[in-house]
């Protein structure tokens, strides 16, 4: 009956449809063979081509079923390759919105060029007090304000947000700050990260940061997959205040509405008519010694800025802060300041202590990572302010007594930031948080298991099967360091290999593989390929989607091993001053590309190498450019541009897949909005550059274009070892950018009540179709076939033996000529012990709830959204084995919810999660 019940649906909108509106007519994709110019002809004059593409002696267009019933009456030849295009549309763009889930997981790593792109404004961030008279809507948060902000976190998302107290200032303020993880009620053996701001009482961007900072990981959890497996795997501890009684003053005399006071102690009387203590001077770790040092460093006077107190921890909020990391086990920390742009390191006295060599490689790809956006220099105290620092926060984090007897050591940091202000214009708040958001983020993913991935494969696949191969650097502070790599197939991949799951033992360890793969036998040369790297471990999964090429056009391919005259002109000059060709570093082979072929680079430079032949893109359907590079330049004010012209005269900087964009509103840089490689990468790093905009030019001249600034600071690092670039390329393809399409309408699961897994699937099959296979895996990665069906629908198939635990299922659908396609993934659940399974999932009406007893118990099943708002609960009735209950759902708004089993003795025997549709 079912085929009858959807015929009846399609009648019935058909005449509806005509009844009140003209029916679009049906288009379909054709492929026309046009093998003489007298065909072609007959073609354009028979139906009226517009929009189209070629493929060799063939014309590839969509066409209406009136032009098609015009063809038919032709001799021409010709082929439907896609019968329905809204259909396929739609289905097409069911499975980009998946890409597009897999593109946003891994934006935080390596898509999106500003910040202001990647980071929205979270709907909590409403305005605080306004500082300076401004009205621009956006101001800083009073005390006040940020204490009621967290509270109302709490409040709107108890299931991951608590309320902490750290301590009591001088005052009597108390200094709040909150918790967000997952089971946050819990210590669970999870990398803690502290995040601190405010000690010194004027920064003011510090404390309304963290308050954009929590709202963001509190509103994207449910919505955000990379910033949920964030929280799940990570307790995040922020205290915007650490410094209330002098923010408080800052608000006070002549600024009692607006605050913008430049008070940076805290408010202790000193007993002589002076207050207060410089609170980034009182911590244990070379409290008071300032010997050889400016007078920066620290204090004795009581009436400087920098006062260090009587003694280490004299301070109450210095104690609260100390007593708060003894109880629990940092890995990591930042405390915010401003106004920077820049991170200061260990150490403030950095002629007393020596960094390890994992120190080293920490505090060199942590920090490039987190300034990617905020355009932010990194370096020790002398290098970044000019200065020595005693008594700092950071260096006791690393070297201090925390974990009194087993040392544990905190990587510390200071962040700076604020557009050249304290109290910087509010119009300018919403940028620096979402740049200061990005930063915390990868910290906190840089506190557990967390790896770079590097894809080292060719972006053009010469054969049907082989392998795609990676590289892995450990970046992440996790113990474990256990991570598994796979390959998630998107487009035009018929199979890949298992998943490889590797440990790395050491921090900034390597590990490189590959995973085989197989692409369609009939795939045409010059066709896109399309596949994601997924990277798992410790609950942290993160992707990078890969594009490549089979058989493309190749117009460009230089090792730099031969004379840099065969490919490039430089202008003239010296050779220090001007690009050539280096044996210093290399990706492969002995030589690369370099800017600066003597040492560092200069100021005020401006070098170019142009290619000296152009590119014909008249015939492209794609163009892409591919090189290996890693540098060292100041963030955002030295950098590399790569940059194309039609004319020779007009040059246009492209965008990669590494490249920034700020605008430098907020941090002093020179890109202007423009993208650029800058900043450090000290390891080979593949960057690649969509010339799709250009198909269609005749010529297209390329040239690299490298620029640094005056140099006006005195950051330590302002010249620096510059850019080396390696093994470039330059591709086209001139074949249609068709993908194979995705054939099912729907894929469904359940649990009967003989302990199988009962599969369903709708698929529309033409006459290429062969067969399905039907896959499973217990972990959503590495799957193997259980089973096939060949026949006529509808389509079912019992698995007899589910695993205990979680069951991911897809089906394959096979065409004669080897072309594939996969359904979406589903997870049935199984318990064979006391625990629950829930089915169907996805639901729609009712959720069937099996509990499996060994007690005369009675359950609470308790429902509740994705901020721990509890939205329906039942009681079963007592009783022991199995327990069936069916929940009605259908009245909850269609999202994510947890379910909850609770026994009589309000234990909790399990959790899941499940959607309602």
């Amino acid at each position: 009956m079912k085929p009858i019940r959807k015929l009846t649906v399609l009648c019935y909108c058909f005449f509806a449809c005509n009844f009140f509106a003209v029916a679009q007519e049906k288009y379909s994709k054709v492929k026309i063979s046009v093998s003489s110019e007298i065909q072609r002809k007959l073609a354009f004059d028979e139906l009226e081509l517009d929009h189209f593409t070629t493929e060799g002696n063939y014309i590839i267009a969509e066409l209406s079923h009136s032009q098609i019933e015009k063809l038919k009456k032709t001799t021409l030849s010709f082929k439907v390759v896609v019968d329905d295009m809204v259909t396929y549309t739609t289905e097409l763009n069911r499975k980009q919105s998946a890409v597009k889930d897999i593109n946003n997981r891994a934006s935080l790593q390596m898509t999106g060029k500003q910040v202001a792109n990647i980071i929205t404004t979270p709907a909590a961030f409403t305005a605080g007090t306004l500082t300076l008279g401004s009205a621009s809507g956006y101001g800083y948060y009073t005390y006040a304000e940020m204490v009621t902000k967290m509270q109302n976190l709490v409040a709107a998302y108890p299931g991951i947000v608590s309320l902490q107290t750290i301590g009591t200032s001088y005052n009597g303020q108390t200094i709040y700050g909150i918790k967000i993880s997952d089971n946050v009620t819990v210590d669970e053996a999870e990398p803690e990260v502290l995040y601190t701001a405010l000690q010194h009482a004027r920064e003011a961007i510090g404390g309304t940061s963290m308050i954009f900072f929590a709202q963001y990981l509190a509103e994207n959890y449910a919505a955000n997959a990379e910033i949920k497996g964030l929280v799940d795997n990570r307790e995040i501890f922020i205290i915007p205040c650490v410094n209330p009684d002098g923010y408080l003053y800052n608000y006070t005399g002549s600024n009692p509405a607006t605050g913008g006071g430049l008070w940076r102690k805290n408010r202790k009387p000193n007993g002589d008519g002076t207050f207060g203590v410089d609170l980034n001077r009182n911590y244990g770790v070379d409290w008071s010694n300032c010997s050889g040092a400016s007078a920066s460093c620290g204090s004795s006077t009581t009436s400087s800025d920098t006062y260090w107190g009587t003694a280490a921890f004299s301070e109450p909020e210095t104690q609260a802060v100390r007593d708060f990391s003894y109880a629990h086990n940092f890995v990591a920390a930042i405390d915010q300041h401003c106004y920077g742009p820049y991170f200061s390191l260990p150490f403030g006295r950095p002629t007393l202590h020596t960094l390890s060599a994992s120190d080293v490689s920490f505090y060199s790809y942590v920090p490039a990572l987190m300034g990617l956006y905020n355009c932010h220099r990194a370096g020790n105290s002398p290098e970044t302010v000019a200065y020595e620092v005693a008594g700092g926060i950071k260096d006791w984090l690393l070297l201090g007594d925390i974990g009194v007897g087993t040392k544990q050591k905190v990587y510390g940091m200071t962040g700076e930031a604020g557009g050249g202000a304290f109290w910087a214009p509010v119009t300018q708040i919403p940028q620096l948080c979402k740049e200061l958001c990005f930063q915390n983020i990868q910290l906190a993913f840089a506190a557990g298991s967390y790896f770079d991935l590097q894809d080292n494969s060719d972006i053009a696949l010469t054969s049907l099967t082989g392998n795609l191969s990676y590289s892995l650097r450990s970046i992440g502070l996790g113990t474990s360091n256990s991570v598994t790599v796979s390959v998630v197939p998107i487009e035009n991949i018929q199979s890949v290999g298992s998943s490889v799951t590797t440990t790395i033992g050491t921090y900034y360890g390597t590990f490189s593989n590959n995973i085989s793969y197989t692409l369609p036998g009939s795939l045409a040369n010059g066709k896109r390929i399309k596949f994601a790297w997924k990277v798992e471990s410790d609950g942290v999964v993160v992707y990078d989607t890969i594009t490549k090429f089979y058989n493309p056009v190749s117009l460009l391919y230089d090792n730099m091993e031969g004379s840099l005259a065969t490919n490039w002109t430089v202008p003239g000059g010296g050779a220090s001053t001007k690009w050539g060709f280096t044996s210093s570093s290399s990706y492969a082979g002995t030589q690369s590309l370099t800017e600066s072929t003597a040492g560092n680079y200069g100021s005020s430079n401006s070098r170019t190498v142009t290619y000296n032949s152009t590119f014909n893109l008249s015939d492209a359907t794609s163009s892409w450019l591919s090189f290996w590079v890693k540098h060292r330049a100041e963030n955002c004010r030295d950098k590399l541009q790569i940059q194309v012209s039609t004319n020779n005269s007009t040059w246009v900087p492209l965008s990669g897949k590494n490249t920034v964009a700020e605008p430098n509103t907020t941090n002093g840089g020179t890109l202007g909005g423009q993208p650029a490689l800058t900043g450090i990468r000290e390891n080979w790093t593949r960057e690649l550059y969509d010339l799709s905009a250009y198909n269609g030019a005749a010529t297209l001249y390329l040239r690299l274009q490298f620029t640094s600034d005056g140099d006006a600071s005195n950051f330590a690092y302002e010249l620096d070892d510059g850019f080396y670039v390696d093994e470039i390329k330059v591709i086209k393809s001139t074949a249609p950018l068709t993908t194979l399409p995705v054939e099912f309408v729907n894929f469904y699961g359940k649990l009967t009540n003989e302990n199988k897994v009962q599969l369903d699937w709708e698929a529309y099959v033409d006459k290429e179709h062969d067969y399905f296979i039907i896959e499973k895996s217990s972990n959503s990665t590495t799957f193997k076939s259980i089973g096939s069906y060949k026949g006529n629908p509808p389509y079912r198939f019992l698995d007899n033996s589910p695993e205990n635990g979680n069951n991911f299922y897809r089906i394959k659908q096979v065409d004669k000529d080897g072309h594939t396609a996969y359904s979406k993934l589903i997870n049935i659940p199984y318990l064979n012990k006391t625990g629950f399974i829930i089915y169907p999932n996805p639901v729609a009406d009712v959720l069937q709830v099996k509990i499996n007893g060994t007690t005369n118990d009675q359950y609470l099943i308790r429902i509740t959204d994705a901020e721990g708002r509890v939205v329906k609960e039942q009681f079963t009735q007592p009783g022991t084995g199995a327990v069936y209950v069916n929940v009605k759902v259908q009245s909850l708004p269609s999202q994510l919810y947890i379910i909850r089993i609770l026994n009589n003795k309000n234990e909790t025997i399990g959790i899941q999660r499940f959607i309602k549709q």
